[in-house]
Parts: structure tokens; C-alpha cells; sequence
């Protein structure tokens, strides 16, 4: 049975080393540390950090829409939006990230001749996965130039994913771009496929 006696400023500082030192040296630096729990500790806590924002985001707007719509919802059907929403975006982080890592694995094993483990994989992602969907949740409150600056964190994130793969699959550049390209699209389709089983509410 698991015990999560995991020092929170450890992986605080594993975040902010990745984020601010992005480099194939920085996660090959942090591979000595990685561990199943350290990885699920910080997508749980990414997950229900999102989960709790998206949803108070949709009740602000919800409210917004109604206030100037002068439309007449009752309170039950924007409640269950609200938490669909949370069930959803909870759900689907956790979902999301380990189809993810899982196939970044895979396609570098089966089309570059890629040498990493999934769980270290697993783990390399997510010391810039994690505080990137945290400070993404965050920056959806600010219209605009929050949302511009979540795209652009985005674009860095594919920059983090290709230094974590590299250093982990020890493959090429072009090698991990088209790795994680490949992974992305078939998450994409799988999560799709998860939505349309349990009509919308993943």
C-alpha cells in the first residue's frame, strides 16, 4: 500500500528546474529522483486543481450569460453542468496524461528503436505537465492576455516534451517531435472515443 510521504518541496523544485532551465542535461539531472508516486501525486493534485477551477469558471460565465440573456435555467441544470465539468476535466487530466505518456513510449520504442522506460517517461513529463495545466487553470480567468499567454506556455510545453522524450528515448530531435505529434493525435482520438461512450460526461 502506497504512502504519499512525498516532500511537496521537492517536486516544487523539480517543476520550477524544468520550467526554468529547459535542457536534455535538466531531465536527464532529474531522472534520479522520479517515482510512480511523485507522478501520480502531481497529476492528482493538477488534476483536481483544474477540475475546481474549470468548474468555478463555468459558474461565473454560466451566471454572466444569464444575467445579460435574461434567460430562465433552473439551478439544478447549471449544477449538473458545473459538476460535469469537474467530473470531466478531472477525469480526463489523469486520462489524458497517461494514454500520453504511455504512447510517447511506445511509438519512440516502435519507430526510432527508443530505449525509456514508461514510468520514468511518465514522470520527466510531468514535472512540466503538472505546473503548466496549474498556471493554465489560473490564466483562464484573465480574458485575453491570459488565454494568449496559456497558448504561448503551450508552445513551451511542446519544447519541454521534446527535451523530456529526447532525454529519455535518447532519440533524435526530429525523432521526439514526431513521437510526441503521433501520441498527441492518437490521445486526441482516444479521449474522443471515452466522451462518446459515456455520452459527454468525460
Amino acid at each position: 500500500m502506497w504512502r504519499f510521504d512525498i516532500s511537496m518541496d521537492g517536486i516544487v523544485n523539480s517543476w520550477i528546474n524544468v520550467l526554468t532551465h529547459p535542457s536534455i542535461a535538466t531531465f536527464d539531472q532529474e531522472k534520479t529522483g522520479a517515482s510512480d508516486q511523485k507522478t501520480l501525486y502531481g497529476i492528482i493534485i493538477a488534476a483536481i486543481v483544474s477540475a475546481i477551477l474549470g468548474a468555478i469558471l463555468l459558474a461565473i460565465v454560466g451566471a454572466a450569460a444569464l444575467a445579460i440573456t435574461g434567460l430562465n435555467i433552473s439551478v439544478a441544470a447549471g449544477t449538473i453542468a458545473v459538476v460535469q465539468t469537474f467530473i470531466r476535466t478531472l477525469v480526463n487530466t489523469i486520462i489524458e496524461f497517461y494514454v500520453f505518456a504511455w504512447l510517447v513510449t511506445f511509438v519512440a520504442g516502435r519507430l526510432f528503436g527508443g530505449t525509456g522506460d514508461f514510468r520514468q517517461q511518465a514522470y520527466l513529463i510531468s514535472l512540466f505537465f503538472v505546473p503548466l495545466i496549474i498556471i493554465s487553470a489560473i490564466l483562464a480567468f484573465i480574458p485575453i492576455i491570459g488565454w494568449l499567454i496559456a497558448f504561448i506556455l503551450g508552445i513551451y510545453g511542446l519544447f519541454l516534451t521534446t527535451f523530456a522524450v529526447q532525454s529519455e528515448q535518447k532519440i533524435g530531435t526530429g525523432q521526439a517531435v514526431v513521437t510526441w505529434i503521433v501520441a498527441g493525435i492518437v490521445t486526441g482520438i482516444v479521449i474522443s472515443i471515452v466522451t462518446g461512450i459515456t455520452f459527454g460526461w468525460l
